[in-house]
Order: C-alpha cells, then sequence, then structure tokens
C-alpha cells in the first residue's frame, strides 16, 4: 500500500491507503507540519516536521518526531525535554531543541532513526545551520550536530548509504546576503554514523547571487549519488528544475536542467529506478502550479521531455 503525510489547514495529516488507492487509516496532528514520512520495520511509521508553539512572544519553530503503529495511533503526547527517550517501544511523539526544523528522517539499518533539517544558530544574527540528529528506537537521542557552512543553511534529505554512513543534502550560504534566500549553494555531505563527523563534502554553485537548491538525494547503483532540486535560469531569472550526478567522492559527473522559459520549475524528489535511469517529482508555477514528473535514463538525458507550462 501507500503512506502520505501533509497538511490540512495548520494541523499535519496523514493518511494510508491500499494498493488500489482506497482509504484505511487516518490521523492528524495538531499544530505540526510533517515533511517526510516512512514505514518502520515492525510496520508503523516515522514521521519528522516541526511544531509550532506560541511562547507568548511569537512563534518559536520546534523539531517534531512522531513514531505510530500500523494503524498511525500514537501516544498522544509530547515532550519538550531533549532526550526524551518516548514510553512506548511502537508509538511516541519527540521534540527537539528550539529553534529548529526536521525535513526528512529515515530508519536506519540497525533500527534507529536519522532526522535532518535546520537549527538556529550561535552568531549574530543568528542565522541557520544545517542540522542533523540521530535517535535510538524510543526517540531518544544518541546524537546531534549542527554544521555551520555560512549562512542561513538547511539540510532537506537524508539517507542511509550502502556502507552504513549518511547522506546529507540542502544548501549552503557560504556569503551573508540579503535578503536570505539570494547566494544558496547546493551542499551535499557523507556523515559518519558513528558521531556525525564530516567524511566528505562538497557544494555546487550556478554563481555568486543565483540561487541554487538540493530538496531531495538517493544513492545510485554504482556508488555514487543523485541529486534534484532547482537552479537559477541565469538569462530569464526563473527557476529550471536541477538534477546533479556525483561519483562517491562527491565529484559532479554530471548536471541537467528542466523546464525553463517564464515557468519556475522544481524538483522535490528523486529516486533511481530499476533501469538504471531516474524519476523525479515536483512543481512548475506559471500562471497556477502544476505537478511535474520527469524520467530521465542514466546519463540524465530525456528526449521526449517538455516543458509542464508552454508558454502563454
Amino acid at each position: 500500500g501507500y503512506i502520505a503525510a501533509g497538511q490540512i489547514g495548520a494541523n499535519a495529516y496523514a493518511v494510508k491507503l491500499d494498493s488500489s488507492g482506497t482509504f484505511e487509516y487516518e490521523a492528524t496532528f495538531s499544530g505540526v507540519k510533517i515533511r517526510s514520512v516512512q514505514q518502520t520495520s515492525d510496520g508503523g511509521y516515522i514521521m519528522a516536521g516541526y511544531y509550532v508553539y506560541n511562547s507568548g512572544l511569537g512563534d518559536i519553530d520546534l523539531a517534531y518526531l512522531i513514531k505510530t503503529d500500523s494503524a498511525l495511533d500514537t501516544a498522544g503526547s509530547y515532550s519538550f525535554s531533549k532526550g526524551w527517550s518516548g514510553n512506548q517501544s511502537d508509538k511516541w511523539q519527540q521534540t527537539f531543541d528550539m529553534m529548529s526544523r526536521a525535513y526528512s528522517v529515515q530508519e536506519t539499518s540497525g533500527g534507529e532513526y536519522i532526522i535532518t533539517g535546520r537549527k538556529q544558530g550561535t552568531g549574530f544574527p543568528p542565522g541557520y545551520d544545517g542540522y542533523l540528529v540521530k535517535t535510538n528506537s524510543a526517540g531518544g537521542v544518541i546524537w546531534d550536530e549542527a554544521y555551520d557552512g555560512g549562512d542561513n543553511d538547511c539540510f532537506y534529505s537524508v539517507k542511509e548509504t550502502a556502507d552504513g554512513e549518511f547522506i546529507v543534502a540542502g544548501i549552503n550560504h557560504a556569503v551573508d546576503t540579503s535578503p536570505y534566500w539570494l547566494n544558496s549553494d547546493i551542499w551535499i555531505l557523507k556523515i559518519d554514523s558513528t558521531d556525525g563527523g564530516i567524511i566528505d563534502q562538497s557544494t555546487f554553485s550556478n554563481g555568486s547571487t543565483k540561487t541554487d537548491y538540493a530538496f531531495s538525494v538517493d544513492q545510485t547503483s554504482d556508488g555514487g549519488y543523485i541529486l534534484a532540486g532547482k537552479t537559477t535560469d541565469t538569462a530569464s531569472g526563473h527557476y529550471d528544475a536541477y538534477l546533479i550526478k556525483t561519483d562517491s567522492n562527491l565529484d559532479m559527473v554530471f548536471e541537467k536542467r528542466f523546464g525553463g522559459g517564464s515557468a519556475d520549475d522544481d524538483f522535490r524528489s528523486v529516486i533511481q529506478t530499476s533501469d538504471g535511469g531516474y524519476i523525479m517529482s515536483g512543481y512548475s508555477i506559471v500562471f497556477g502550479v502544476l505537478t511535474y514528473v520527469v524520467k530521465t535514463d542514466q546519463l540524465g538525458n530525456c528526449p521526449q521531455h517538455l516543458s509542464p507550462s508552454p508558454e502563454p
């Protein structure tokens, strides 16, 4: 079957469907924004996002982790104490450091969880650092690390690699700019699963004041990695959906752009397919929002590629 999670208004919503798309279970989570969901080895589900907490002086984001059983039931309570170990093995909710968000979660081969996102930095103005948390099966923190690549960094995707380490992808702001979303480079890091140390890293840039984002990463069958996101078209100023293939040393093998024209195109997810190619999904914005799906061969080529948003 299928598991999906997202938003309905201010609340998170999760739904379980069978293989034909028929509804089976649903759950809502008040005040939570879910950004990632995976099935776990015990048949339940793990979800990551952030909880918006009103402190009386304004909203504060708290990275949030939810573990449910197979029917999407939870323990129904959460703790603001970092390192809380949960109260049941198959269902619990957990928050982490204040001023942080979680965007991606994966169960590891050892039955633990790896969560990534962003966390407020310590400088002034503080900005954000890339954030990575490894927990045990009950949500207790084994280690957490912040990665400062400059100003307003963020990790959007994490996967366990074939050798048991972690690959993380997101953005790096090496130079402070205003507004903050300008001058972001794609940032990919290989992380030691034991202590969170950096094994290797690379950045990919389209220019000093341009915007590049990686929202999804997957390891490929040759030991390299495939990244999907968006990059600025220097001619039009709009975003192109963007695909980067690296080798195992995080050196670029190829890059491909999709979309173009007056549309803003964006990939949010990528996986390698059984034929060695790649499938990406995202959206295109021109006079509205259109779902965008692209299938390529193993070199990133799409001979029948058409923009999802024809010129007006």
